[in-house]
């Protein structure tokens, strides 16, 4: 939510300051790596807190067993099983799962300023509809329709909400 690393960045083989030592590289690259790995770290412990944070609401609305959670440097993940949203061939949401939506997005409205991507994946059973050309689509409509209703039953602002197909 507030991925914020302040670091100054000092042109060291002018001042000679760096912590104290000088940069033994004329161009400054050891700096700069070091810089990058601080960055990642520091991404990957506020991945982790949040990963953390979400475990602990969903178990405290008892859908453990239903969402897993993972993260990496870049993002937290939530996965639910489609097989629990959808019947196969369709995009939309089964009845029985609105209540598990319904929590996923109590808990989403927690990281507001987040960009959050809701990916919409299918099985691998090819399609014979005349309503999807073909999973991919399926899958973009998928994601929409859990987006649309995450807007609907959020106060999320819709610009950080975006939808995206996967297929298989």
């Amino acid at each position: 939510e507030n991925l914020d690393i302040y670091f100054e960045v000092s042109d060291s083989s002018q001042n000679g300051i760096n912590g104290g030592a000088v940069d033994s590289t004329e161009d400054g690259a050891d700096t700069e790596t070091d810089i990058r790995e601080e960055y990642e770290q520091q991404s990957l412990r506020e991945s982790e807190t949040m990963k953390e944070q979400i475990e602990r609401e969903i178990e405290t609305y008892g859908i453990k067993n239903q969402v897993e959670v993972d993260f990496n440097a870049e993002y937290v993940t939530l996965t639910l099983n489609g097989a629990i949203l959808f019947d196969s061939g369709r995009a939309e949401v089964r009845t029985d799962a609105l209540p598990l939506i319904d929590k996923i997005g109590k808990i989403l409205e927690n990281y507001d300023s987040n960009i959050i991507e809701i990916e919409g994946h299918t099985d691998n059973v090819p399609i014979y509809s005349g309503k999807y050309e073909d999973n991919n689509v399926l899958s973009m409509y998928r994601a929409l329709t859990v987006a649309d209703y995450i807007k609907d039953i959020t106060s999320l602002n819709p610009a950080n909400i975006k939808p995206s197909g996967r297929g298989e």
